[in-house]
């Protein structure tokens, strides 16, 4: 935009038509008018060589972090990471544990560390916070001290634009306060802004929820759209591999990596069994992490446990109808059978399964050949 500015005239004339008359040098065109200092938004079209990297390699290294591991093997520094698991199966106690854990060996800072935590009772907010003191490590709970969930992404915008993200460790406990999951512009939009915050040298991690139902290896499955996963650079689904009143064994499944990250990790802990008042500092130094051998063998007691439980009432009516003389085959599936109201078929495939020498593996009976090859049961 141009605005009209003064005009400098030649010594002994008032104006440009006295100049004139009196036959004296005018100035030039071009200075009569100047442009404005406020000029219009330009127009010019965007191109590639305005955003072509001109920080050198070797600036940019120093701002890169090296592999650091924030959550025992799972969850890097630098990158975002989420764990899915269902309600009350430990993702925030092995979390919290591990990240003490870290700070306690020096891999990383507590001073560095922002746990988020909007999704607990009071209760559980005094009992993190003294973890928090203890370890060092800050705690921030939406609605206290004037801190509210949607101002998480202005503050990482914020840290990215102010080029001190780099070792900024967030957690946020759950993701579902922060963004809608079951939204893929929202969760695509709220990965955008990790993505920066990342790049930037900080650390993202979240927990989230699974689905009800299970996959068809009676596995869980993380709840949402797959853009949190996307965008992000790991992911977890956490699973309860057996649970045996005293100890509770889980398993953590990889479903997306960047980096040398764990494909599995296996951890133990106490199990409440039938004591929900059981102290949370008691569950959370019992937090250790298990080799294969020790979850696969919790995971075959636990199966055992299951099969026991499903045939449960079968199981219990062909004990009595031994117990009672029915012990050739034959005559046992016909009376079972008759007792309970359904198939030889299906008492056969009761009796097969839990035929066998070992109570451990759930054998509740075996047989030894009669006369004319009969099969004959006998209780363990």
């Amino acid at each position: 935009m141009s605005k009209l500015s003064t005009i400098s005239m030649p010594p002994g004339a008032k104006d440009i038509d006295e100049a004139v008359r009196l036959g004296l040098t005018l100035p030039e065109p071009e200075s009569y008018f100047q442009e404005s200092v406020e000029k219009e938004p330009s127009d010019a079209l965007i191109d590639f060589d305005s955003f072509i990297l001109t920080e050198s390699s070797e600036q940019m290294e120093k701002r890169m972090l090296d592999d650091t591991y924030v959550l025992g093997r799972m969850a890097v520094m630098g990158q975002f990471t989420v764990f899915y698991g269902g309600p009350n199966t430990g993702k925030t106690l092995i979390g919290l544990k591990l990240l003490v854990d870290s700070i306690q060996s020096g891999q990383i800072e507590a001073k560095n560390v922002y746990y988020i935590n909007a999704d607990d009772t009071y209760k559980g907010v005094v009992t993190k916070k003294r973890l928090a003191e203890e370890y060092g490590f800050n705690m921030i709970v939406p609605s206290m001290n004037g801190f509210q969930a949607d101002m998480l992404v202005e503050i990482l915008r914020n840290r990215t634009a102010g080029q001190n993200a780099s070792g900024c460790i967030v957690i946020l406990d759950t993701l579902k306060k922060f963004t809608d999951l079951m939204s893929k512009g929202m969760s695509s939009s709220f990965g955008d802004v990790q993505r920066g915050f990342i790049s930037g040298g900080g650390t993202v991690i979240g927990y989230a929820h699974v689905n009800k139902a299970k996959n068809d290896d009676g596995e869980s499955v993380h709840a949402g759209t797959t853009d949190i996963i996307d965008d992000g650079d790991c992911a977890y689904v956490l699973d309860i591999v057996e649970d045996n009143g005293a100890v509770r064994t889980v398993k953590f499944k990889n479903i997306k990596d960047r980096g040398d990250v764990a494909q599995f990790a296996n951890f133990q802990y106490k199990s409440k069994g039938d004591d929900p008042s059981l102290p949370y500092m008691e569950l959370f130094y019992s937090v250790s992490e298990v080799d294969a051998v020790t979850a696969i063998k919790a995971q075959e007691r636990a199966a055992v446990a299951e099969k026991l439980a499903i045939n449960d009432e079968v199981i219990g009516t062909i004990k009595e109808c031994i117990q009672a003389g029915f012990t050739q085959k034959t005559e046992l599936l016909t009376e079972s059978a008759s007792r309970l109201g359904i198939t030889r078929n299906k008492v056969g495939k009761v009796l097969t399964e839990h035929a066998g020498t070992d109570k451990h593996q759930g054998k509740r009976w075996n047989f030894r050949v009669g006369e004319r090859n009969a099969h004959v049961f006998f209780v363990l």
